[in-house]
């Protein structure tokens, strides 16, 4: 019977760790369309030409976003196994640590782009890093059927 409701109250704990996981996620993508309208007003308000950018500057840009999208799988995966290793009722904590970390990496495309923008108005790597960003936040979003398998005991 205890252990019943052992599994119950974890159960309910990992579905409102998993919410608030799942609000972050969805707070991430709103951002990135939040800097997509900082982009527009900025494009429409700003009539001086920017310096021009060196493409130099932009393949570090592309290859550190290049990198970031390896690294958010590999994170992940890693995070994943120190879910496996914890104790269970430790793996809600764990799993939202290791959906947090993973949506943060899957941002930074999207804030490099915007940099490029607001330094050399590049309107076309802005939405291609922006991209990068929206695919990674959707490959890593917080899906319930994955949590409760890494928070089943045993595996």
């Amino acid at each position: 019977m205890e252990s019943h409701t052992n599994a119950n109250a974890l159960s309910a704990q990992l579905r409102a760790t998993h919410r608030v996981a799942v609000l972050v996620a969805y707070a991430m993508g709103a951002s990135l369309a939040a800097y997509a309208v900082v982009v527009e007003v900025l494009a429409r308000a700003q009539q001086s030409s920017a310096p021009a950018v060196t493409e130099a500057f932009r393949w570090i840009f592309y290859g550190v976003a290049a990198m970031i999208v390896f690294a958010t799988h590999v994170v992940h995966a890693v995070l994943a196994q120190g879910v496996r290793r914890a104790q269970p009722d430790e793996r809600p904590a764990k799993l939202a640590a290791a959906s947090l970390v993973t949506l943060g990496l899957a941002e930074a495309p999207a804030i490099l782009g915007l940099v490029l923008y607001i330094v050399w108005r590049q309107h076309t790597d802005f939405y291609v890093l922006c991209a990068f960003s929206l695919y990674l936040i959707i490959r890593h979003f917080p899906r319930f059927a994955e949590w409760e398998r890494l928070a089943r005991p045993g595996t």
